[in-house]
């Protein structure tokens, strides 16, 4: 018998500020990787998915946790982008 790894997903509505989120693009630029990359560490379970259901099918739906991309650049030894 074969061994699988089942993968849940937990689904609630939170209210998250502008500043907790960050596009994918965003992160990617931050850590110094590709948009690729980020969504390829959603979908190992890296970074939390966080859905953004008010925008367009494409267009900045997917977001992630600021906090877990700051954890990360850590790890990688980034610093964090200046705010302009």
């Amino acid at each position: 018998m074969a061994k699988y790894k089942i993968r849940e997903v937990l689904e609630r509505e939170v209210e998250l500020d502008p500043g907790e989120v960050l596009s994918i693009a965003a992160a990617a630029q931050w850590l110094g990787i590709s948009v690729q990359a980020v969504a390829q560490a959603i979908d190992r379970g890296k970074l939390t998915a966080v859905i953004n259901e008010s925008a367009g099918k494409r267009q900045r739906r997917r977001l992630v946790l600021r906090k877990e991309v700051e954890a990360w650049a850590a790890e990688r030894g980034k610093d964090a982008p200046v705010d302009k």
